[in-house]
């Protein structure tokens, strides 16, 4: 069953959007996947990544920004999310996270509305909260704060 809110996004470069994101999208109580929050060592990155889209997101958020858009990795994601797209309407969802022009987007999501988060990121966020809502995303009967865990970076000694 698709229950998931996948992000894909440019690593390293806009990973702190993505934890801030993944933080209040699952304290909404939506399951998040987010590879540096899901990968481990040792793990076949592409075959976990394509499992993840292909069977278990509700719907895919394409964290657009200057950098991702230049990203072999996420034009491969988006790609494949378009695909399924063809059977799962309204699967792919873009966010504009700066100033990246819509035209500058992956082809596959040229026709498709963004949700703009350079005017502040929660304007964006209340945007994407009414999308998931209007699509009637999965969510945990109640959120578990201490899930969220996961998200935060780690500290280093020193």
């Amino acid at each position: 069953m698709r229950k998931s809110i996948f992000l894909s996004h440019a690593a390293p470069e806009d990973n702190d959007f993505v934890r801030w994101l993944g933080i209040k999208l699952e304290l909404a109580g939506y399951e998040v996947w987010y590879d540096l929050a899901r990968l481990k060592g040792g793990d076949y990155f592409w075959d976990k990544i394509e499992a993840a889209i292909r069977d278990n997101a509700f719907r895919f958020v394409a964290v657009l920004s200057k950098v991702s858009i230049t990203k072999r990795g996420v034009k491969d994601e988006c790609g494949l999310a378009a695909t399924i797209e063809k059977s799962v309407p309204g699967f792919v969802i873009p966010v504009r996270l700066d100033d990246v022009k819509h035209g500058d987007f992956p082809i596959s999501l040229h026709s498709k509305n963004s949700i703009d988060f350079t005017n502040g990121w929660h304007k964006g966020l209340a945007l994407l909260f009414e999308t998931l809502e209007d699509a009637k995303a999965p969510k945990v009967a109640i959120p578990d704060p201490t899930l969220v865990r996961h998200w935060l970076p780690e500290q280093k000694d020193g």
